[in-house]
Protein backbone atom coordinates (compact mmCIF):
# COMPACT_ATOMS: atom_id res chain seq x y z
CA UNK A 1 0.00 0.00 0.00
CA UNK A 2 2.80 2.03 0.99
CA UNK A 3 4.46 1.42 -2.49
CA UNK A 4 1.21 2.26 -4.29
CA UNK A 5 1.26 5.51 -2.71
CA UNK A 6 4.35 6.94 -3.34
CA UNK A 7 3.99 5.68 -7.31
CA UNK A 8 0.34 7.64 -6.84
CA UNK A 9 2.46 10.96 -5.35
CA UNK A 10 5.24 10.71 -7.82
CA UNK A 11 3.06 10.86 -10.66
CA UNK A 12 0.77 13.83 -9.18
CA UNK A 13 3.65 15.75 -7.96
CA UNK A 14 6.04 15.12 -10.92
CA UNK A 15 6.43 18.61 -13.10
CA UNK A 16 6.47 16.20 -16.03
CA UNK A 17 2.35 16.13 -17.11
CA UNK A 18 2.95 13.09 -19.76
CA UNK A 19 1.63 10.77 -16.96
CA UNK A 20 -1.45 12.56 -16.03
CA UNK A 21 -2.21 12.74 -20.01
CA UNK A 22 -1.82 9.84 -20.42
CA UNK A 23 -3.88 8.77 -17.35
CA UNK A 24 -6.83 10.98 -18.73
CA UNK A 25 -7.07 9.44 -21.79
CA UNK A 26 -10.80 7.04 -22.06
CA UNK A 27 -9.10 3.86 -22.39
CA UNK A 28 -7.83 4.47 -18.80
CA UNK A 29 -11.10 5.75 -17.10
CA UNK A 30 -13.18 2.88 -18.85
CA UNK A 31 -10.24 0.65 -16.77
CA UNK A 32 -10.75 2.81 -13.54
CA UNK A 33 -14.96 1.89 -13.79
CA UNK A 34 -13.80 -1.45 -14.45
CA UNK A 35 -11.47 -1.66 -11.42
CA UNK A 36 -15.28 -0.11 -9.44
CA UNK A 37 -17.33 -2.42 -10.50
CA UNK A 38 -14.83 -5.68 -10.13
CA UNK A 39 -14.36 -4.29 -6.07
CA UNK A 40 -18.39 -4.07 -6.51
CA UNK A 41 -18.86 -7.62 -7.25
CA UNK A 42 -16.29 -9.11 -5.90
CA UNK A 43 -17.76 -10.56 -2.73
CA UNK A 44 -20.98 -11.77 -4.38
CA UNK A 45 -18.93 -14.44 -6.81
CA UNK A 46 -16.95 -15.08 -4.14
CA UNK A 47 -20.05 -16.09 -1.81
CA UNK A 48 -21.25 -18.13 -4.65
CA UNK A 49 -18.29 -20.20 -5.47
CA UNK A 50 -18.12 -20.89 -1.80
CA UNK A 51 -21.80 -21.38 -1.24
CA UNK A 52 -22.40 -23.83 -4.42
CA UNK A 53 -19.84 -26.76 -2.95
CA UNK A 54 -21.52 -29.66 -1.70
CA UNK A 55 -18.50 -30.57 0.45
CA UNK A 56 -16.70 -28.45 2.54
CA UNK A 57 -13.58 -27.43 1.36
CA UNK A 58 -9.78 -27.35 3.00
CA UNK A 59 -7.68 -24.12 1.28
CA UNK A 60 -4.86 -25.30 -0.37
CA UNK A 61 -2.67 -23.66 -2.81
CA UNK A 62 -4.58 -25.67 -5.81
CA UNK A 63 -7.95 -24.45 -4.58
CA UNK A 64 -6.70 -20.87 -3.66
CA UNK A 65 -5.53 -20.76 -7.26
CA UNK A 66 -8.54 -22.45 -8.97
CA UNK A 67 -10.84 -19.64 -6.83
CA UNK A 68 -8.76 -16.82 -7.46
CA UNK A 69 -8.38 -17.55 -11.33
CA UNK A 70 -11.84 -17.95 -11.80
CA UNK A 71 -12.97 -15.13 -10.01
CA UNK A 72 -10.44 -13.02 -11.58
CA UNK A 73 -11.96 -14.21 -15.20
CA UNK A 74 -15.58 -14.06 -14.14
CA UNK A 75 -15.53 -10.45 -12.88
CA UNK A 76 -13.51 -8.82 -16.00
CA UNK A 77 -16.34 -10.60 -17.56
CA UNK A 78 -18.98 -9.14 -15.94
CA UNK A 79 -17.71 -6.15 -15.07
CA UNK A 80 -17.21 -5.75 -18.74
CA UNK A 81 -20.36 -6.41 -19.62
CA UNK A 82 -22.35 -4.27 -16.41
CA UNK A 83 -20.30 -0.97 -18.11
CA UNK A 84 -21.08 -1.47 -21.60
CA UNK A 85 -24.90 -2.49 -20.88
CA UNK A 86 -25.63 0.14 -18.28
CA UNK A 87 -22.87 2.65 -17.33
CA UNK A 88 -21.26 4.00 -21.06
CA UNK A 89 -24.75 4.07 -22.54
CA UNK A 90 -25.74 6.57 -19.44
CA UNK A 91 -22.93 8.31 -19.43
CA UNK A 92 -23.52 9.29 -22.70
CA UNK A 93 -26.77 9.82 -22.42
CA UNK A 94 -27.07 12.54 -19.36
CA UNK A 95 -23.84 13.85 -20.33
CA UNK A 96 -25.34 16.62 -22.32
CA UNK A 97 -28.27 17.32 -19.52
CA UNK A 98 -25.61 17.31 -16.51
CA UNK A 99 -23.25 19.64 -18.39
CA UNK A 100 -26.05 22.17 -19.43
CA UNK A 101 -27.45 22.11 -15.89
CA UNK A 102 -24.79 21.69 -13.65
CA UNK A 103 -21.51 23.27 -15.06
CA UNK A 104 -20.23 26.83 -14.22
Amino acid sequence: MIGGFLIAFSIICSPNTFVREALRRPFFKMAGNLCLLCALITPLVIQMNYNSLPDGMFVSFYVVMSLGLANAILITFFAFIIYNLLQYPLEKALKPIVEKYLSQ
